[in-house]
């Protein structure tokens, strides 16, 4: 775990997911050689396999793995929604949609649900996790560049030059980036 820190050759902190890797990258490539990099957001609740998330990776020759998570049509407008081909491999993606066509647009195919096995009746949309798993020479040069974050500005860019794909949890995930967030995860918690 690396905390933010502020160092001779810069004294801002983070501004992003991606800068964040990238003010890193001291430290990432002092370590013994590493073929994959799992990126993981310190303000989302879940529990994961994360064996299963880079297998999937592996198996599908990925150069990038989204995880992402099926969520109710009110959710979308609150986050980064992909949509995918039945190889799983992601087509598009939009930041925190809103407009109702483009919403609907990017729905899941119900034909799909027992493929990915998602259960429910109603309308879905896959929204990103903010987790990540990347082949090392892919970020490293994904991150040649200022850009700061990764859902808003790498993975979009990187959807059409790069064999980028989505594992599709099932499971519990909040969002608990706002204190209103914290403190409802928690309420959940102890129900």
């Amino acid at each position: 775990i690396l905390a933010a820190e502020q160092t001779y050759k810069g004294t801002s902190w983070y501004q992003g997911t991606a800068d964040a890797v990238r003010k890193n990258f001291i430290h990432l490539f002092s370590l013994q050689d590493w073929e994959y990099m799992l990126v993981l957001g310190g303000d989302q609740l879940y529990r994961m396999d994360y064996r299963r998330l880079i297998n999937e990776h592996i198996e599908s020759y990925a150069d990038i793995t989204v995880a992402t998570i099926p969520v109710p049509l009110r959710d979308v407008p609150s986050l980064g929604i992909m949509e995918i081909n039945p190889e799983k491999r992601i087509t598009r993606f939009v930041e925190k949609p809103r407009e109702p066509d483009l919403i609907n647009s990017l729905k899941i195919d119900r034909a799909a649900y027992e493929r990915l096995n998602i259960e429910g009746d109603e309308d879905f949309c896959l929204a990103s996790m903010g987790i990540y798993v990347f082949n090392r020479d892919v970020l490293v040069r994904l991150l040649d560049n200022d850009l700061a974050d990764f859902g808003k500005h790498i993975i979009p860019e990187a959807i059409k030059s790069h064999r980028v794909f989505s594992h599709v949890f099932q499971g519990y995930w909040e969002d608990i980036g706002t204190i209103r967030a914290f403190f409802e995860a928690n309420l959940d918690l102890a129900a």
